[in-house]
C-alpha cells in the first residue's frame, strides 16, 4: 500500500490511495476546556462555513487536542443552551384554552393544523398543545 503522511494539528494523518480514507494516529490527548476565544472562534467559523467543522478546524486556532467532533459537539451545547434560554413559556389564558378546545372538536390530535388555524400565543408549539390538552382532558 502507498502511504501519505502529514501532521495536522499534533495528529499524524496516513493517507490510504487505494482506499482514500486518512487514517489518523493519535496520541493520548488530555482533554481541555474550551476558552472564550475558541467559542468566539468557532461561533465565527459556523457564520463562515457553516457546519463543515473540519473546514472550521483547519482555518481557526483551536488548542491541538480537538477534533472536528469536537467542535460539532460544543456548537450543539451551545446551541442547545441558548435556545432553552430565550423561550419564556406564558401562562395559558381562557381563550387560548377555549380554541384549543374547539380545535380538538375540528381536527382532532392534529396539532398542527390547530395551532395553524387558530390564534395561539407567539411562544406556543405543538407539542405545547399536545400536553395541554392531556393536561386537561
Amino acid at each position: 500500500k502507498q502511504w501519505y503522511q502529514r501532521r495536522v494539528r499534533g495528529n499524524l494523518l496516513f493517507h490510504d490511495f487505494m482506499c482514500s480514507r486518512f487514517y489518523v494516529l493519535t496520541s493520548i490527548f488530555q482533554r481541555a476546556a474550551f476558552t472564550e476565544q475558541e467559542l468566539a472562534n468557532l461561533c465565527t467559523g459556523v457564520q463562515v462555513f457553516g457546519r463543515s467543522w473540519t473546514a472550521i478546524l483547519l482555518r481557526f486556532e483551536f488548542h491541538s487536542c480537538r477534533t472536528a467532533g469536537d467542535l460539532r459537539r460544543r456548537y450543539g451545547q451551545i446551541k442547545k443552551f441558548v435556545s432553552e434560554k430565550k423561550r419564556v413559556k406564558a401562562e395559558w389564558t381562557n381563550p387560548e384554552l377555549r380554541r384549543l378546545r374547539r380545535g380538538v372538536v375540528k381536527f382532532g390530535s392534529d396539532w398542527r393544523s390547530i395551532i395553524k388555524h387558530y390564534n395561539f400565543d407567539k411562544t406556543r408549539s405543538v407539542n405545547d398543545l399536545c400536553k395541554k390538552w392531556l393536561i386537561i382532558q
